[in-house]
């Protein structure tokens, strides 16, 4: 049997989304911050500088991995809730908690954009 007989699908594949785009999107910042540091691009500025941008986009991928745990976590109790006579619905806790890692790493993104761009731009003056 295929898991929409047992109606499975639910919120996964949304919240798997989520963590490919706050995954990608923190990689991607890393990697940034990386071929600063590595001199990849053009940009004179030190190495000690990048340490803030590279934490928060390391906490934001961090983030996206607890939130699709989270998210691993919804889909089992959704899948253990559709046995006979279960009539308690739990899973809307783990996939909170999933948005709210996705959020989080989401606004982690964003401050390490935010503090790139700072450094970027201090890096004129140096």
């Amino acid at each position: 049997m295929s898991t929409t007989q047992h109606g499975l699908n639910g919120p996964a594949p949304l919240l798997v989304l989520g963590f490919k785009a706050s995954a990608w999107s923190n990689g991607l910042g890393v990697v940034l911050v990386l071929g600063i540091g590595l001199n990849v691009f053009a940009l004179d500025v030190s190495a000690l500088w990048l340490r803030l941008p590279l934490a928060l986009y390391l906490a934001g991928v961090l983030l996206s991995g607890v939130g699709l745990v989270w998210t691993g976590l919804a889909q089992g109790v959704r899948a253990r809730q559709c046995g006979p006579g279960q009539v308690r619905r739990f899973h809307w806790i783990p996939s909170l908690l999933a948005v709210v890692c996705y959020a989080l790493a989401l606004l982690a993104f964003a401050t390490g954009c935010w503090a790139t761009l700072g450094i970027a731009s201090l890096a004129q003056f140096h």
